[in-house]
């Protein structure tokens, strides 16, 4: 899983440097980034990049890399919206919606509203920033 997560993080900012979006100092940041993230997964390989990057001594040797808490926070979720249990839509919405605010989006979806038509809605089960789904005789 690791390495997967890694893959798309790399051709996203091979994405970004094609781009011409990056700096060669910001990049060589990247990249250095990237051989720390990886030298507990693959040691020998992780070693080998940095001493070809022209870097000293060992990677073993440096600190792990840290984050800023604010950037990582999420803000925006995917909602996915089921009638009877089975997938309709998905919305994206703000983490913090309530069940009103969702059931709202959710009856107004033109991928529900179909599947709505003459029935009745008996009830609107809602797991926070995650699902909806509206039951209907």
């Amino acid at each position: 899983t690791m390495i997967a997560s890694m893959m798309e993080l790399t051709n996203y900012l091979d994405d970004v440097r094609n781009a011409g979006a990056v700096s060669p100092a910001a990049w060589n940041n990247v990249i250095e980034t990237l051989m720390l993230l990886l030298a507990p997964t693959a040691p020998h390989l992780a070693e080998e990049l940095w001493a070809l990057s022209g870097r000293k001594y060992s990677i073993h040797n440096h600190k792990w890399p840290v984050w800023d808490e604010k950037l990582i926070k999420v803000e925006v979720v995917t909602l996915v919206v089921q009638v009877n249990g089975k997938l309709r839509d998905r919305i994206e919405v703000p983490v913090t919606i309530t069940l009103e605010e969702a059931r709202k989006l959710a009856l107004e979806s033109p991928r529900v509203k179909p599947q709505l038509e003459g029935k009745q809605l008996v009830n609107a089960i809602y797991v926070p920033a995650k699902l909806v789904n509206l039951v209907v005789r």
